[in-house]
């Protein structure tokens, strides 16, 4: 990845479109993980990536895009092809999304597409974030659509774990405006202490404004 949170990447990059294919990661580091592992200040812009993987275990933020990013703006963002899974064995809480895993401050994510699959199977009692879009959310997010089937589940019985799982964002601290899902929500099951699932966020402590859902949305 480029930047982790010694090194942050600060700049402006401008994907002109281009597709970047092959970015396979499968790590069981704590580190944030995406194309971008850590970002703060920065633009991200343009951005398509295609055919590629990313896996984890441990990380608490993985987005195709963008692991982690405070204070950034990612636009024009396209997730084709590339999956976002985990099978997480950590306590650290996981933060998943097809674009940013997870977001801090007053970062702003718009007119982002994500097309892949975004998924969790979880082997520990921690919380789990799932997005089409953002793991974990505060600041701006509009405009954005997500095409890809969203799920967590756990392996086993882990009694103090959380679900929060959502078509744009898994938790959301901010407003959510003018966004769509086009793809099918899964999330808890019968282990989990709680889970929070919606078509848009799984759980939002501020308005959502202008949004649909357009597929079905499950729980256990």
């Amino acid at each position: 990845p480029i930047g982790n949170s010694s090194y942050s990447f600060k700049g402006t990059f401008w994907g002109d479109g281009c597709t970047v294919t092959g970015l396979n990661i499968d790590t069981d580091l704590t580190t944030y993980q995406g194309l971008f592992g850590y970002v703060s200040g920065a633009t991200i812009s343009e951005v398509v990536l295609g055919e590629g993987s990313i896996e984890v275990s441990t990380t608490s933020g993985c987005g195709a895009v963008v692991g982690y990013a405070t204070t950034s703006t990612i636009t024009k963002c396209v997730n084709d092809k590339t999956t976002v899974s985990g099978t997480y064995t950590s306590t650290t809480n996981a933060r998943i999304g097809g674009i940013v895993g997870y977001t801090y401050g007053t970062t702003s994510i718009e007119n982002c597409i994500n097309h892949a699959s975004v998924s969790i199977k979880g082997s520990s009692n921690c919380t789990y974030y799932v997005g089409g879009i953002v793991g974990y959310f505060s600041g701006s997010l509009s405009y954005c659509l997500n095409y890809g089937s969203v799920s967590s589940i756990l392996s086993g019985n882990y009694s103090s774990a959380v679900h929060y799982v959502g078509g744009i964002a898994g938790r959301a601290s901010n407003p959510i405006n003018y966004c769509g899902n086009l793809a099918n929500i899964t999330g808890g099951d019968s282990y989990a202490s709680t889970s929070y699932v919606g078509g848009i966020s799984g759980y939002s402590v501020n308005n959502i404004n202008y949004c649909y859902n357009r597929e079905s949305i499950s729980s256990s």
